[in-house]
């Protein structure tokens, strides 16, 4: 490792250390494998092999992982569910994973995002490589926010783990054909979850190099400014789908143009998927209309709030606010922008109930500190999905209230199965197993659904008050309360 550059403080960061070239090295530390129950469960956590008994001879059991180094695999919580081991001379497979088990699931499981968690957000981006090497390697020259995928092609529950963390996700392949393939799946993962307010990139480096010998031979600067260039998804977009075809002729256009079909059916209807429609309808010489007919997806509408004032019958709200002394109309210069997002139907995703649930679980403790108020949101939220939901809601916020400050995940899980809805709850634990949350997501997303609620309320009352204004109804105070309101709405926007 030291011949790789690696140092004490980065090794011990990531809990890296050395498997003995010994096929039983494990029973010092759990027992012999000799016994049924040990083996069993060591077989289950993927830490040995069991091979199949001939007749009466016993099955042979040995160490999975033998003179290799060790990279252990943490999921949020920084608990490890699987290693990575690499063989330190010759041999194969070079790489060695742990095998799946109830704890761990390649596609669903990053290496390094626990150790990259405060660098992503100090850096404001995500690198995503394609081993567990090239992760150490680049924390140790300087870029602590690589994270890497588990010998698997990247899938849509990666990508969902990465934008959870970042606003901003590169993916940095090898410029190699495995490389390019590499990629290409990358992006088939991304175009279900692509969002306007979400980047997507792809760096490909040079085919000699990986990051480690990029950054090694170029300099780390040099490697800031290939991530600052990457190529984004909607460049990307167009290399993948005109791939060997001729845009010169009437039939390399035309297989683009069906080549294209099958990702904007997956894309979500965001600004982003009309911004690259009307780029291949440039490349395709045909109209944006003609291409949208054509897969069979409707124009998007992007409203700009402050240039599209709905009419309303009688006085308008904002004649009566003109009235207003004129440096607090000043003051509020995206008053139209504020009353049109007013008059939006106020709307609660069904899901987040569910997983502001997951969050409680996990945490017991969020719950024992909320307000009566903020019971009060979380509730809201609940009854948007069904009474059912609201119903379990109340009840977890309740066991929660009785846990104790110590309390543990353990014991909680044992409370919860002694409810009567605890058959609820052994689905949502399923779900908490499968993706866990950091205390610090579980605070951010639990402060982040009580803020929209917050602001949903707020629109509410808006409209109400807005109404008032419209019919010209409208006392002092429903002014005060309309600008209190907007302020509000704006420090929450």
């Amino acid at each position: 490792m030291k011949n790789r550059g690696l140092s004490g403080d980065i090794a011990k960061r990531y809990g890296i250390g050395y498997a003995n070239d010994d096929w039983q090295n494990l029973e010092k530390v759990f027992g012999s494998y000799g016994q049924d129950t040990i083996a069993k469960s060591l077989v289950e956590a993927g830490l040995i092999i069991q091979g199949e008994s001939e007749g009466r001879t016993i099955a042979k059991r040995y160490d999975r992982f033998r003179d290799r180094i060790m990279f252990p695999i943490r999921n949020l919580k920084g608990q490890v569910i699987g290693f990575g081991g690499r063989i330190i001379d010759h041999g194969e497979p070079k790489y060695l994973n742990s095998p799946e088990t109830a704890l761990f699931k390649k596609g669903q499981t990053l290496y390094g995002l626990f150790e990259a968690r405060k660098s992503i957000r100090e850096m404001s981006y995500v690198l995503v490589c394609e081993g567990y090497m090239d992760v150490v390697a680049l924390a140790q020259l300087g870029f602590p926010n690589a994270v890497a995928t588990l010998g698997t092609a990247s899938t849509e529950s990666h990508v969902q783990l990465l934008l959870r963390h970042s606003d901003k996700v590169v993916f940095s392949f090898d410029g190699d054909a495995a490389g390019v393939r590499a990629a290409k799946r990358a992006f088939e993962a991304s175009i279900a979850l692509l969002s306007d307010e979400k980047e997507i990139r792809f760096l490909f480096l040079p085919k000699e190099h990986d990051p480690d010998s990029f950054v090694r031979e170029m300099g780390g600067e040099v490697f800031s400014q290939a991530i600052s260039q990457a190529k984004p998804l909607s460049v990307f977009f167009i290399d993948i789908i005109g791939e060997g075809l001729d845009w010169n002729t009437a039939e390399g256009r035309a297989q683009a143009q069906n080549e294209a079909k099958v990702y904007f059916k997956k894309m979500p209807p965001i600004a982003l998927r009309t911004q690259i429609l009307r780029e291949l309808a440039k490349r395709l010489g045909i109209t944006q209309l003609e291409l949208e007919q054509f897969y069979g997806i409707a124009s998007v509408e992007v409203n700009h709030f402050a240039g599209r004032s709905a009419s309303v019958s009688g006085v308008s709200g904002l004649e009566t606010l003109k009235k207003l002394p004129k440096r607090d109309w000043q003051k509020n210069a995206d008053l139209r922008a504020m009353e049109n997002l007013a008059k939006q139907k106020p709307v609660a995703p069904t899901d987040i109930g569910i997983q502001l649930m997951r969050v409680l679980i996990q945490y017991p403790l969020l719950g024992k500190r909320l307000s009566p108020t903020q019971c009060q949101a979380l509730l809201k939220i609940a009854l948007a999905r069904n009474l059912q939901t609201q119903a379990v809601m109340q009840d977890l916020l309740e066991l929660c209230k009785q846990e104790p400050e110590d309390g543990k995940f353990a014991s909680f899980q044992n409370i919860l199965a002694t409810s009567v809805h605890a058959k609820a709850y052994d689905v949502l634990l399923k779900k908490v197993f499968e993706t866990e949350f950091s205390l610090e997501e579980a605070t951010l997303h639990l402060n982040g659904a009580l803020k929209k609620v917050e602001v949903e309320i707020l629109k509410q009352e808006m409209l109400e008050i807005t109404e008032k204004i419209n019919k010209n109804i409208q006392t002092n105070e429903d002014l005060n309360r309309y600008r209190a309101v907007i302020t509000k709405l704006k420090n929450n926007g």
